[in-house]
């Protein structure tokens, strides 16, 4: 075990975080910043959060906070409440068998610091500082951060099957921190297959993202490959060509709609990796319209085209630009540019407005007559204006062009 302060910025531990960790202490108890905290304050980075572990039990950090939240009392965790920020303490322990690969069959607490980094999926994980002493680094997670390896602490076989995640997210740590994975966790990896089939997906998807959000984005779709993790949670995308990835923007829909290319329907498949309505209604729209207009398209077949993929315009043209496509994209981010009225929304008419020029009752006769509206408009924008439009109704109207 090592301890030492030199490595790591205290300046980077805000002052709620110190002064519970100080609390704890005063109070005859051990505390500690460990995990992902420790990790990126390492590496010079501020945390999105702070994690303590301490020999304090549950009951013992409520009794010494005035506010505190329940948040995971069977684990050891409770949630104190300081300046107005919350930060979660939980008591060191160690952990029973994984009998069904994702919960321990018991959870043990007790005051030993280096049994509860132990039980820890990663090297650069597993290290812990405290604010009197320094770093505690019992498993070499210091050197594989400055080495960028991605290590299991003990064997990678027993922390893979203690629980089916870990071998996702160690894909996900090697990708989003631009890191190799130990030959020893790539190996593992094919063997803890099974286990990892019986991770909610839920849990899958939320580690997918992180990877597909990554800069490298690309390569850990790669690994997902080379492992076999792809092919058991989304085997329709194994052979598909995700070679621009890391020129898209940091953007959900369009990174996943660019792995989903060619799939003619790719709803059920982002149901099934519950990804929400909303991102799945993009993605749809972008492998739908997948497809770029032609060198010689008018620009009324372009603004048709943005109609049909508005709002996912930025999106579509960005997923166009990262394959290569760049055909008539430029000329389309002109019109992008200009703001043409796109949808019936845009229309300087409303439905009420068709209803008293028609003298008819609300129906599904007034949507499509603004659909109608909205080709004239995407075929000549100048046309929408009020009188405009009117005087088209007018006319359709005396021409008996719709029907009442």
């Amino acid at each position: 075990m090592t301890a030492t302060r030199s490595l790591l910025n205290p300046d980077l531990i805000p002052t709620y975080v110190r002064e519970v960790a100080d609390t704890l202490v005063a109070a005859g108890f051990r505390a500690v910043l460990v995990g992902g905290c420790v990790r990126d304050m390492l590496r010079g980075e501020v945390p999105a959060d702070y994690d303590i572990a301490s020999s304090a039990l549950p009951g013992d950090v409520a009794n010494i906070f005035r506010k505190t939240v329940p948040t995971g009392i069977s684990h050891g965790t409770i949630t104190v409440i300081h300046r107005g920020r919350a930060l979660e303490v939980t008591t060191f322990r160690s952990e029973g068998a994984y009998l069904d690969g994702r919960h321990p069959s018991e959870v043990t607490f007790h005051g030993e610091l280096q049994a509860d980094l132990a039980r820890r999926d990663f090297t650069v994980n597993a290290i812990a500082f405290d604010l009197a002493d320094g770093i505690v680094d019992p498993f070499g997670g210091i050197r594989d951060l400055q080495e960028k390896r991605i290590r299991c602490v003990g064997s990678a076989s027993e922390r893979f099957a203690e629980d089916g995640l870990r071998p996702l997210r160690a894909v996900r740590f090697a990708t989003t921190l631009a890191f190799e994975l130990d030959p020893l966790v790539m190996d593992a990896i094919p063997a803890s297959l099974s286990v990892f089939r019986k991770v909610a997906m839920e849990r899958i998807r939320s580690e997918f993202e992180k990877i597909l959000l990554s800069p490298s984005a690309r390569e850990g779709m790669g690994l997902l490959k080379e492992s076999g993790l792809l092919g058991s949670f989304f085997p329709e995308v194994v052979e598909a060509d995700w070679s621009g990835l890391d020129r898209l923007p940091k953007s959900l829909a369009p990174r996943l709609a660019m792995t989903l290319l060619g799939i003619a329907n790719p709803a059920p498949i982002c149901a099934r990796l519950t990804f929400p309505k909303a991102v799945a209604d993009s993605v749809c729209a972008l492998v739908r319209h997948s497809g770029p207009p032609t060198h010689a398209s008018s620009d009324a077949d372009l603004r048709r085209y943005l109609s049909q993929i508005e709002p996912a315009i930025e999106d579509a043209l960005a997923l166009a630009e990262a394959r290569g496509l760049l055909g008539p994209y430029g000329r389309m981010r002109e019109i992008a540019a200009e703001r043409p009225p796109l949808t019936v929304a845009a229309l300087a008419i409303t439905g009420q407005d068709v209803m008293n020029a028609l003298a008819i009752p609300p129906s599904s006769q007034v949507g499509a007559t603004l659909r109608k509206l909205l080709e004239e408009v995407l075929e000549d924008p100048s046309r929408n204006t009020r009188g405009e439009l009117l005087r088209t109704l007018a006319r359709w109207k005396e021409e008996e062009r719709v029907s009442l």
